[in-house]
Order: C-alpha cells, then structure tokens, then sequence
C-alpha cells in the first residue's frame, strides 16, 4: 500500500466516523421536533419539572440537608441531559463541516495521483 493509499484509507475512517456523529445529530433533530419530545422534554421536564424543583429548595419542609442535596441532584440532572443534548448538536455541526473537508481533500488527493 502506497503512502498516499494509507492517508485515503485514514481519511475515509475519519469521514465515517464524522457522518456517525453527524446521524446522531440528525437523529437528535428528529427527536426536538417530535411533539411528544416538546411536551414531555422540552416542557416538561426541562421547564416545569426544573421550576418544581427549583420552588422546593425554599419549602420550609425541605430545609433538611439531605432534601436541599436530593434537590440539587435532580436539578443538577436536567442540566446534564441539556447539555449532553447540546453537546450533540455541536460535535454534529463540527462533524457536517469536517465531512465537507475531507471528502475534498479525498478527492485532491486522490486528482494528486493523477
């Protein structure tokens, strides 16, 4: 295998392994504009559940240290899961511009041998 076949070979892994990332980010697109998502996710549990949570820190029945860290747990969970979600719309926005990049530099490459 010639050097130039090994860096074709190498680029083509990493394009793989970019539209992977991209169809997970399109899989996420699909997924935000279903209805169920928006009313179960979207609303309910990114916005009413993390205002609940948030109200309860100041209830007077919750002033025990355990209840303020249960709280904080489950508030600290709905910001994980929104940024796990944003995290895959923005390796798949990186991804969708490095497919772009490599498939042409593939193709001068690959014109190079020519």
């Amino acid at each position: 295998m010639s050097e130039v076949d090994n860096q074709v070979e190498a680029m083509e892994i990493s394009l793989q392994q970019q539209k992977e990332i991209l169809a997970s980010m399109e899989a996420l697109e699909r997924l935000i504009a279903n209805k169920d998502f928006e009313k179960i996710f979207t609303e309910g549990y990114f916005k009413n559940e993390a205002c609940r949570l948030v109200q309860m820190r100041g209830e007077p029945a919750m002033t025990k240290p355990e209840d303020q860290e249960a709280i904080l747990k489950a508030i600290d969970s709905i910001a994980g899961l929104r940024q796990y979600l944003r995290t895959i719309m923005q390796f798949g926005s990186m991804a969708k511009k490095a497919i772009m990049d490599t498939e042409e530099e593939i193709e001068d490459t690959l014109a190079g041998m020519h």
